[in-house]
């Protein structure tokens, strides 16, 4: 059975069972048994932290904490990953088991294409490019910080000068 540990040592067994199934189309509107529906929640983070936590909802109740709690137990990214991972072989051994290796295969394709596309991103922003424009808009804000902090100090430097003169005497009578 896929598990996960939160940042705070707890386990979780993320086990799928017809009822969790349904209650995850009841409670959190996802069908996992349809392909589209099964397809958002992958693609959507906020789809697939709700069938997370669908799934170990019980568990919560178990140990009295709210979605909200749970949430933040896996703000460790390696533990965020690690519960993803989970609950992607929960869901392959649940459509094993179901006869509905169609459905793994598209959790497993989209998992696949998900990473192609990270590894295309991370490339793409480390590219030659991207660094060169990242240069050139930084040494353009920096120009215009050194312009901006100039006319301010100029502002000032003309402020207290035209104070330092000395006021007009009134004329005597």
């Amino acid at each position: 059975m896929p598990k996960f540990t939160d940042i705070e040592g707890h386990s979780w067994d993320l086990a799928i069972t017809i009822a969790g199934a349904r209650r995850l189309k009841e409670e959190a509107g996802v069908d996992i048994l349809e392909p589209q529906s099964l397809q958002s929640a992958v693609d959507d983070p906020f789809k697939e932290f709700d069938v997370l936590a669908g799934i170990c909802n019980t568990q919560m109740r178990e140990i009295s904490i709210t979605v909200e709690d749970f949430d933040r137990r896996l703000a460790d990214a390696a533990v965020h990953d690690a519960a993803c991972q989970s609950l992607r072989e929960a869901l392959a051994a649940f459509f094993g088991r179901m006869g509905r290796g169609d459905l793994s295969r598209l959790v497993e394709r989209t998992t696949s294409a998900r990473k192609k596309l990270q590894e295309i991103a991370v490339a793409k922003i480390e590219s030659k490019g991207v660094s060169d424009a990242i240069d050139r808009l930084l040494a353009k804000a920096e120009q215009e910080m050194d312009r901006s902090f100039q006319e301010g100090i100029d502002r000032l430097e003309a402020t207290l000068s035209s104070s330092r003169e000395p006021a007009p005497q009134a004329p005597s009578i």
